[in-house]
């Protein structure tokens, strides 16, 4: 990453492609050659070439294989529009293995749980993201900058989950190159706590094994309780063999989120977004810890990435104050992460996935 802008002039041997609906496969000289779509009644006048296939449907319960490529080379970007919402679940293979490396509801991946925008694409409440690797930009384009190096091949998939036929735009662009043999593959998991059980912590990650990277944290909290600050929890890092105690803990939710204070700015809540990560996301910035309110948070470590030989589990701590300043209380809020890593293996330990449906961005 430090080396991109200087690397641009720089002759090198790699091959652009790009899938999307327009170009199925990504071939060369493959796109916009489509004569049915979703777009075909649009382009009646016009013919083939005229924005033809710019997206496409897919029906309850229908998982759809968006990209499937064979060869050795780089993911570099990922954007997608469209029907955005929880109800999407995106799944990345690497190397023609039969079990997910990145098995996230489409949302949570983009850092945001909490988008709906069914039914009213141009409509808010809207939150501008803005980071190094993960981007939402008006209105709900989810964009992933993310690295993601493969083999052999790769093929991502969406499922809807929902009851109704979605639609999907989304552009896959990756470069076809050879690799180092050292490489590390790109991983996300997705944790959620309906209720953080009382004297327990939420599960970040666990039953991961091998030689990796932690990269990032996406973290989605639903208040269950008022009146007084919730966010005292340490995040914390068990690496290679920790049991009882980890070798990493953060002082505090807010500050490992890349903030101070409870983001507080003269009694409300104030968001951020920066190249690694923030709190951008709150449904009521002008109150203070209400019932039922929401936040979306992200952190990237990227210049300090967490680095693991054998092993890593993770977890944070659901802890606010029962008196400010005096005594903490264990809190049960809704908590629900992505980590994101990187790991000298296809795949790994990946838990069932279950989630909660949240509904809109409310």
């Amino acid at each position: 990453m430090n080396n991109l802008l200087s690397d641009l002039f720089k002759e090198d041997n790699k091959v652009s492609k790009t899938i999307s609906p327009e170009n199925l496969t990504g071939e060369k000289g493959s796109a916009c050659k489509a004569t049915t779509g979703t777009g075909m009644d649009q382009a009646r006048e016009l013919g083939q070439g005229w924005k033809i296939s710019p997206s496409l449907l897919y029906k309850s319960h229908e998982t759809i294989t968006i990209a499937e490529v064979k060869g050795e080379g780089v993911i570099n970007y990922m954007w997608f529009g469209g029907d955005i919402s929880r109800d999407t679940i995106i799944r990345i293979y690497w190397d023609f293995d039969e079990t997910p490396a990145v098995e996230v509801p489409l949302t949570d991946f983009f850092s945001n749980a909490w988008i709906d925008n069914r039914g009213k694409c141009f409509s808010g409440p809207f939150s501008s993201l803005n980071t190094l690797v993960i981007s939402i930009n008006p209105n709900n384009a989810l964009i992933s900058y993310f690295q993601m190096p493969f083999k052999k091949g790769f093929k991502i998939t969406l499922e809807n989950t929902s009851e109704n036929t979605m639609c999907t735009y989304y552009q896959i662009n990756y470069t076809l190159q050879k690799l180092e043999s050292n490489i590390l593959y790109f991983h996300a998991q997705f944790r959620e706590s309906d209720r953080v059980e009382k004297m327990k912590c939420h599960n970040v990650l666990d039953n991961v094994y091998g030689k990796g990277k932690y990269v990032g944290t996406s973290m989605a909290v639903e208040l269950h309780g008022n009146d007084i600050w919730w966010g005292e929890g340490e995040f914390k890092f068990y690496l290679d063999g920790d049991k009882d105690f980890p070798s990493i803990s953060s002082t505090g939710t807010e500050d490992y989120f890349l903030g101070s204070f409870d983001w507080e700015v003269d009694s409300k809540y104030q968001t951020y977004s920066t190249p690694y990560g923030g709190m951008f996301y709150v449904s009521d910035p002008d109150v203070k810890h209400t019932e039922n309110q929401r936040f979306a948070l992200c952190r990237w470590l990227l210049h300090d990435s967490i680095r693991f030989e054998k092993d890593i589990r993770i977890e944070v701590q659901d802890l606010g104050w029962r008196e400010l300043g005096k005594t903490y209380e264990v809190r049960e809020d809704y908590i629900s992460t992505v980590s994101y890593f990187y790991l000298d293996k296809t795949s790994t330990n990946i838990p069932k996935l279950k989630y909660r449906k949240l509904g809109g961005n409310s």
